[in-house]
């Protein structure tokens, strides 16, 4: 007859042996899964800190293209007609980077502005006496304040995303 007490104890070793090795398997799986997850939360943050610095240099770009195209840059020959070209193709490719990257306020901001000057081209273009520079010049100084407003107000709206003692996290 079999010595119930060794295959008890046995049994009993075993089981206990089974049950240390499932919690310390459980554990260990536990702790490699926090692992990943704060690997992917480190992962996650490097993208948006990219993200981040990358809407900053999309947003210094079109206000380098904005200053440069501006009617004051033109008038005062900083800019000559063989450049005009080229920097409305880049207004065009800058403006659709803020359309692509930037956030709704900056958007609606940066279209606001070019929308002031669409208006004033229009009011230069309605002036019938004086040469081009001339019409574009009474025409800046008649818009010049909502110019300001608006190329203000985008600055503002681009300060509020990603300037310094920004109220939100980057996106």
């Amino acid at each position: 007859m079999a010595d119930w007490t060794v295959i008890i104890t046995s049994l009993g070793s075993v089981s206990i042996g089974g049950g240390i090795g499932l919690l310390s398997a459980r554990l260990s799986g536990r702790v490699a899964l926090r692992g990943v997850e704060a690997e992917n939360e480190r992962r996650r943050e490097q993208h948006q800190e990219e993200h981040f610095r990358h809407r900053q240099g999309v947003y210094h770009d079109f206000l380098n293209v904005e200053r440069a195209l501006s009617p004051w840059s033109v008038l005062s020959n900083a800019v000559t007609t063989e450049d005009m070209p080229a920097l409305f193709s880049r207004l065009n490719e800058s403006y659709n980077a803020v359309t692509l990257f930037g956030t709704d306020p900056v958007i609606e901001s940066a279209r606001d502005l070019l929308d002031v000057y669409a208006r004033m081209s229009e009011r230069a273009q309605m002036l019938f006496e004086g040469d081009p520079a001339e019409r574009l010049s009474i025409a800046m100084d008649d818009m010049r304040d909502e110019v300001e407003k608006a190329r203000q107000g985008l600055i503002q709206a681009m300060r509020d995303d990603v300037g310094h003692g920004r109220a939100g996290k980057p996106l």
